[in-house]
């Protein structure tokens, strides 16, 4: 049976009008379908551009549709310039005549009529979508938007299509050698609701993984070096006097402001590292073209903006936890707590940052940063107190800078 990945699309909340821009820019497009035994139904407005992305083994058939309720509904067949824009993507270049693509008045499910027109395949060089990461190759030369990839809507009037269904369907031949990996793509218009932009993370690692790249083994590897590069670090700032706990201990600290800082810092330095890794695979790939945007979308919007500035401001926000005043001063927690909780709001719906990990616990560390605050339960008393005193008689004259979480 072929698999669907992704998310429905539910496309009557706008969210991210800006971040929905940048994505346009680059050609992506709203994550896709789950598909019941190969047909995935488009849920929402034909113009939203939507992609079902499906594996198909060899000898089935899958596709793409949905339901003309009228003329008029939900695109309007009585204009003869209206258009329905479509594509078809591949992960690799299977044999054409493996498989067949097709478009037009029909249906996905089984027992369905097949549209009578076949599209010649004729890849075009390889894309790679900054986004999510992966390389995508469209059935024919030419963009979204080009004559190749209209159908008129015309064609779907009541009168000309008794079907009532319009469908881009993919059927895989016995001939077929493995099973083909495919985007169905419906629409032009870039638009995100938040629950989309929320999911985004598990959408990027299941590209990563079996829906696309296939390579689900470096989010594991990418994690623990993440982890152990952490370690390692805590380790040499120990053997360099500084003591990252009361006890003298390299560990996690027994803070839980402190822990959700340690998981924010390993997520996004997590999510940093797994996107270059995948972004350097896309470029290894033969028959690729890199557009300068892809380059630029990769390194300054996904790594940078999405993962290492939420990281720059975590460690900002973890160094006020050995400030020994903590009620004054611009880091104290009146200002701090509300922008790390509204930070980790936004970053959770900012292309995967921290895989969704990151942007959690930064928002629990703003919670918990909370008690500090007059309004909630005043300054933190704890049983470490008195170290931050200790901290701050120390001067110049101590050996060993003690930092502690209170």
């Amino acid at each position: 049976m072929p698999r669907a990945r992704g998310r429905q699309t539910k496309g009557a909340m706008r969210a991210a009008g800006v971040l929905a821009t940048l994505l346009a820019l680059g050609d992506a497009h709203v994550p896709g379908y789950e598909a019941v035994d190969g047909c995935a139904r488009l849920k929402h407005a034909p113009s939203l551009s939507q992609v079902a992305y499906q594996t198909v083994p060899t000898g089935a058939t899958a596709g793409l549709e949905f339901h003309v309720r009228s003329d008029t509904s939900p695109i309007d067949t009585t204009d003869p310039e209206a258009f329905v824009d479509y594509d078809f993507t591949f992960r690799d270049k299977p044999d054409p005549s493996t498989f067949g693509i097709y478009v037009g008045c029909g249906g996905c499910a089984l027992g369905d009529d097949t549209p009578s027109e076949r599209l010649a395949v004729d890849y075009k060089p390889g894309t790679v979508e900054p986004f999510t990461q992966t390389v995508y190759r469209g059935f024919q030369p030419g963009e979204a938007g080009d004559d190749n990839r209209k159908f008129p809507a015309s064609a779907l009037s009541l009168a000309n299509c008794p079907a009532r269904h319009f469908v881009l369907l993919l059927r895989s031949f016995p001939n077929a050698t493995e099973a083909i990996h495919v985007g169905f793509v419906i629409g032009r218009g870039e638009w995100f609701t938040g629950e989309e932009l929320r999911t985004f993370p598990e959408w990027l690692l299941l590209n990563h993984g079996a829906a696309w790249n296939g390579l689900w083994w470096t989010a594991p590897l990418t994690l623990l070096a993440v982890l152990v590069a952490i370690n390692l670090t805590k380790f040499a700032l120990s053997a360099n006097d500084v003591v990252l706990d009361a006890t003298g201990l390299v560990r996690f600290a027994v803070d839980p402001r402190e822990i959700a800082y340690e998981v924010a810092v390993a997520a996004y330095s997590w999510a940093s590292l797994e996107v270059l890794v995948h972004f350097f695979y896309c470029l290894g790939q033969p028959d690729v073209h890199v557009e300068a945007f892809a380059v630029l979308a990769v390194l300054l919007l996904v790594v940078w903006f999405a993962n290492l500035v939420p990281l720059t401001v975590t460690l900002v926000a973890w160094s006020g936890v050995f400030v020994a005043d903590r009620n004054t001063g611009w880091l104290r927690a009146d200002v701090w707590a509300p922008i790390e909780i509204l930070c980790g709001i936004g970053w959770l719906h900012l292309l995967g940052s921290g895989f969704g990990v990151g942007p959690l616990a930064t928002i629990a560390a703003g919670l918990i940063r909370l008690r500090e605050t007059k309004f909630l339960g005043g300054a933190l008393q704890s049983t470490a107190g008195g170290a931050s005193a200790a901290l701050a008689k120390a001067g110049d004259g101590a050996s060993k800078p003690l930092l502690v979480p209170p």
